[in-house]
């Protein structure tokens, strides 16, 4: 039996549960961050319309993780199948999240990549078959270490086609490669309400790079198969780091569409540190066309150095509930007291996201600091 089918059958389990025994299974009214917590760094999320639910997927980690629970929801742990590529999560409110498998089930199943499996995205598009039919293609972008003289970080694609757990095809080789430099931090964008084209946006590992190099945030359109680079468009760099708080690095871009104006969400500075936060960038014209940096060249979200709740939150992803219109910021960020250790790791975080038209910019939670007080669920599906 496919993922796919195991979980829907898993998610109708839950509803009759929750309908017929115990009404706090799927949800309360209040949540409290993390709504992960345990290691779940830079969290791609993609609300999926086939099985009503928001599905994540997530760095890859070794740490020997216990049994644990999720909102009084028994789960998987990473240690029942250590040799899992990529976990995936999903939720029907944002706030419970169970853990369901990997997108591969072995590095075997990534015949070009041996280590380092970070910052995987998943995103759906719809094709046409020769006959007229369409069908839904999932694709999961990804980064990983080549393995060849190399040895450098790449870009990778796999996909499935109307399945949108799995199981996921590598094409086999990596889709963005340069043997000078990394490239990490793979984003999708479908640019749907304008150009009808699919691009892709990453980051050059500058800052990771002997001797350091700028970070640089890059914009790519895709063939519609979204499996291949459209070789007649040239790559246009959108930004690099500039600004103090940024430090060396500029990284995991995500962008969304909202009041005519691209948004292009973004992390900067020292991921294992209380430095690390999200800034803004704004567009007026096209997906890849000039991007200004907002809020007076500031993060939106960030943490100071005595902040008690959490520490360095970043590398976000930003959905739209399909029930309220709100937007929500999923990230990633440390525990205080335990930056840069293994248990609990990065802990997945939900936070409101609120737009500001006049000043090209966004607020995030209350005050632009992760919330550690509950909150109303933020996106019910049922």
């Amino acid at each position: 039996m496919s993922l796919y089918a195991t979980v829907k059958g898993f998610l109708s389990t839950i509803l009759l549960v929750t309908l017929f025994v115990t009404p706090f299974v799927l949800s309360s009214s209040s949540y409290t961050n993390p709504v992960i917590n345990s290691n779940t760094p830079d969290p791609g999320v993609l609300y999926d319309k086939r099985i009503n639910s928001f599905i994540a997927v997530s760095t890859s980690n070794y740490f020997q993780l216990k049994k644990s629970k999720i909102n009084k929801i028994p789960i998987k742990t990473e240690k029942e199948e250590e040799n899992g590529i990529f976990p995936i999560h999903i939720s029907q409110d944002l706030a419970t999240w169970h853990f369901v498998g990997y997108v591969f089930p072995s590095v075997q199943n990534i015949s070009w990549g041996y280590t380092d499996f970070w910052a995987p995205e998943i995103h759906s598009i719809s094709l046409t078959n020769s006959d007229g039919s369409t069908f839904t293609r999932y694709l999961i972008y990804f980064t990983a270490r080549k393995k060849d003289h190399n040895n450098q970080l790449c870009i990778g694609v796999a996909y499935s086609d109307n399945h949108p757990l799995g199981p996921f095809k590598d094409i086999g080789k990596p889709l963005v490669e340069d043997i000078d430099m990394g490239n990490i931090d793979a984003h999708f964008y479908n640019d749907a309400d304008k150009s009808g084209n699919y691009y892709l946006l990453y980051k050059t590992d500058g800052n990771g790079a002997v001797p350091k190099q700028p970070a640089k945030i890059w914009i790519h359109q895709l063939n519609k198969d979204g499996l291949s680079l459209n070789q007649n468009y040239q790559k246009k760099l959108l930004m690099q780091n500039t600004e103090k708080w940024e430090g060396d690095c500029v990284e995991g871009p995500w962008v969304i569409r909202q009041n005519n104006l691209y948004y292009l969400f973004y992390s900067a500075n020292t991921y294992n540190t209380y430095r690390y936060a999200v800034g803004i960038a704004v567009s007026d014209t096209t997906i890849d066309g000039n991007y200004i940096k907002s809020n007076n060249k500031l993060p939106i979200l960030f943490t100071n150095e005595n902040d008690k709740a959490f520490l360095g939150p970043g590398h976000c992803s930003v959905v739209k509930c399909p029930r309220n219109g709100n937007y929500y910021m999923i990230y990633h960020t440390w525990v205080s007291g335990h930056v840069d250790q293994a248990v609990p790791g990065r802990v997945m975080n939900v936070d409101i996201v609120n737009f500001n038209v006049n000043s090209w910019n966004a607020t995030v939670a209350r005050f632009n600091q992760p919330s550690s007080s509950p909150l109303p669920v933020p996106c019910p599906l049922n």
